[in-house]
């Protein structure tokens, strides 16, 4: 009970301090956000996501500021720095149990009508599909844009995603190279294929290792096209 009173009075601190420093800010200022949930390669959240706002003095004892999570914990349900927000993406993941439970993901609309493609060998071919809910960076910063009307009053500031710390690593199956330049953190282990496609580097590894006739084929399932 101490613990959670103290951890209460500590996010009721972190949210004054976040409302105190948005009043202050200049009018039509741009606030720019991150999470380490979300990358440029794989440009969503799922279950949870931890924003961060560096130019803020308050943070939690974690790092970020607002937790946005498909289920808040029953001792956050009135914390206002948790945010239950609707879904705008469906994720369908590929994957075989056991072995590999993800090896691609496409990322769409909801309510789209999108229907998962025949995938192609070499790749393995007796997967099982999965359907999640996420959260996309125009979603996340739409709830922030919101959550800062609400508390403040305030029409005027602007968020926009940071992905700086993460950049982009865009795959070209036709030449079979990558952006060496723009290549993520040693840790991000998805990879663009698509638009809407997103791959791990084992997937990454086996196409990279076709005949660039192949690729291309396969490339033109991933994209849609």
């Amino acid at each position: 009970m101490a613990d959670h009173a103290r951890s209460d009075h500590l996010s009721h601190g972190v949210f004054r301090q976040v409302v105190g420093w948005i009043r202050s800010l200049p009018e039509g200022s741009v606030v720019p956000w991150s999470s380490p949930a979300m990358s440029p390669s794989r440009p969503f959240a799922t279950l949870w996501a931890g924003v961060r706002v560096d130019d803020c003095p308050a943070a939690s004892r974690f790092g970020w500021i607002w937790s946005f999570a498909r289920a808040v914990p029953r001792d956050r349900r009135f914390d206002p720095l948790w945010v239950q927000a609707p879904a705008d993406l469906e994720i369908h993941a590929y994957g075989v149990p056991d072995h590999a439970p993800v090896l691609l993901e496409w990322a769409v609309p909801i309510g789209s009508g999108w229907r998962p493609p025949a995938i192609p060998e070499p790749l393995p071919v007796n997967g099982r599909w999965l359907r999640t809910m996420a959260w996309s960076v125009e979603q996340i910063t739409r709830t922030l844009s919101n959550w800062v009307i609400l508390h403040t009053g305030r029409t005027d500031i602007t968020f926009v995603w940071d992905p700086a710390a993460n950049p982009v690593r865009m795959i070209d199956l036709v030449r079979l190279e990558t952006a060496a330049d723009t290549i993520g953190s040693d840790h991000d282990e998805f990879y663009q294929l698509g638009t809407t496609t997103y791959a791990t580097g084992p997937v990454l590894d086996l196409l990279l290792q076709l005949d660039p006739a192949q690729a291309a084929e396969i490339a033109a399932v991933f994209s849609g096209s």
